[in-house]
């Protein structure tokens, strides 16, 4: 039972890849043409509609992007389901068209603090819409993940993100012009919410009489961790504000680019932790706490091993990697993408880690934590912003991740025993060294020499850890089962 488990796990999490994946492709692809075709300062202006959206969705959406998967996990009644996500998705939608109401009628005051100019009102009003949109949406996604339907919603995912890509691209190249780009990009999130809503209909999830009773569960542990998803905001996004309070918004579109793409990282703790949540969330109930700690324990071994020669390579071709994705106006930015990998890596462990303190409900610790790193990261911002430009920001979101990293990684271990061999340390050590030093000694251009460059540190890299034997024969077995239905 407990092989067919991991099976699923496993088959789960190859297709949770993808739409991560895609969402990445999708947002490069959009860099490169908005750097390319409007310039620094509107990337400026589409960093700061992100940042803004996701600090608003944090509040609007109460919490529920984490307690529906920690609540609605493993097999449950269609009533159920529908009482409770109906009744969440009901509330959302009130307090998010409150505040829509709010923000429009503040909307030139608003789109002077943050896009720098009143004359950009109307991408406040883009901006309540989307709201609309993603927040209905997200929830619809957690269900879809909640209850496992991670094949049709990777399909659904991988559509979407294509689409978004090709529209927002070619309307950036053909107008100039980023608020059309920005329209075509809040009418596909439309379309999208009703394509997620009229499959979870088709699967019986059906509209019930809304049953607040039901939600109080997940309101309790969902609002509190809205202070750590504050925390998260804050040292993910208030350094973009700052940087626009001390410098300008053509600088925030710099820093944003080497941040992106430093975030690339994310993707490798995204693809392995995107199930993670609900997966252990059913086993901790069910008392397997044993499977539960050797499943998180090779989750964390290939999280590490995927993402130290990342951040390797990232620091040595970050010269280029700007180059390719933007212009010769963002190579400012390769230092902040050197920098901002380091910090990433961190980021990725302290997410891991930070599933099993949900698992837990752990809130107060959780927020505790987000509340230390965000504390630090205004502090440091302040203070070196204005001394070193984009580059103190990198600074201080790298050191508070580092410091979130050990807090949540010791404070997990009173709990779980989490296993992580010295061996395989020194084989990733040993295998990222050696392909460091053969991808330094490579003359590297932009464009088609990165991509070889990049290929040859993936094959060297694994390569080498292949024939360390990294991988358990039990590990390997097990793959062979799922992949080749073995």
């Amino acid at each position: 039972m407990a092989e067919l488990d991991r099976r699923k796990f496993i088959t789960d999490t190859f297709f949770a890849s993808f739409p991560s994946i895609a969402g990445l492709l999708s947002g490069f692809v959009i860099m490169i043409f908005i750097t390319k075709s409007i310039g620094a300062a509107g990337y400026g202006i589409w960093a700061q509609f992100q940042a803004t959206f996701s600090l608003l969705s944090f509040f609007l959406c109460l919490g529920f992007g984490r307690s529906i998967p920690r609540f609605l996990s493993g097999e449950k009644e269609k009533e159920e389901l529908s009482k409770v996500f109906y009744s969440a998705t009901l509330i959302i939608l009130i307090v998010t068209v409150m505040a829509g109401v709010l923000f429009y009628i503040f909307k030139e005051p608003l789109a002077d603090f943050l896009f720098g100019g009143k004359e950009l009102g109307i991408i406040v009003t883009l901006l309540i819409i989307f709201l609309l949109f993603r927040n209905l949406n997200r929830q619809s996604q957690h269900l879809l993940v909640a209850q496992r339907y991670i094949k049709e919603w990777t399909l659904f995912n991988l559509g979407i993100f294509g689409v978004t890509a090709g529209l927002v691209s070619l309307a950036a190249v053909f107008t100039q012009n980023i608020i059309v780009a920005i329209v075509i990009f809040v009418a596909i999130d439309g379309i999208a919410l009703g394509m997620f809503l009229g499959f979870i209909l088709r699967k019986g999830v059906t509209p019930v009489k809304p049953d607040f009773n039901s939600v109080v569960p997940l309101l309790k542990f969902g609002v509190p961790l809205i202070i750590a998803s504050v925390g998260y905001w804050i040292i993910q996004c208030s350094d973009r504000y700052l940087i626009k309070y001390f410098m300008d918004i053509s600088q925030v579109g710099l820093y944003s680019v080497g941040y992106s793409c430093a975030f690339v990282l994310m993707l490798l703790w995204t693809d392995l932790i995107g199930v993670l949540l609900p997966d252990l969330s059913a086993l901790f109930d069910k008392g397997k706490k044993q499977e539960l700690e050797i499943r998180f324990s090779r989750v964390l071994k290939y999280g590490v091993g995927f993402s130290v020669p990342a951040v390797i390579g990232i620091s040595i071709l970050a010269k280029p990697i700007i180059e390719t994705f933007s212009s010769p106006e963002f190579l400012s930015a390769a230092a902040v993408l050197a920098i901002v990998s380091i910090g990433v890596f961190f980021y990725g462990m302290f997410i891991c880690f930070n599933t099993l303190l949900n698992v837990l409900k752990k809130v107060k610790m959780l927020n505790s934590i987000w509340i230390s790193m965000a504390v630090l990261n205004i502090v440091l911002n302040l203070w070196w912003i204005p001394r070193f430009g984009i580059m103190g920001a990198a600074y201080s979101t790298s050191l508070s991740f580092l410091l979130g990293a050990l807090i949540i990684i010791l404070y997990s271990r009173s709990y779980f025993e989490i296993i992580f061999k010295k061996e395989w340390a020194a084989k990733i050590i040993i295998a990222s060294t050696l392909m460091g030093i053969i991808i330094s000694l490579m003359t590297v251009a932009p464009g088609v020499y990165l991509f070889l460059a990049i290929l040859a540190g993936v094959l060297i890299y694994g390569a080498t850890l292949f024939l360390l034997k990294f991988h358990d024969e039990s590990e390997l077995l097990l793959f062979k089962k799922v992949f080749l239905k073995g």
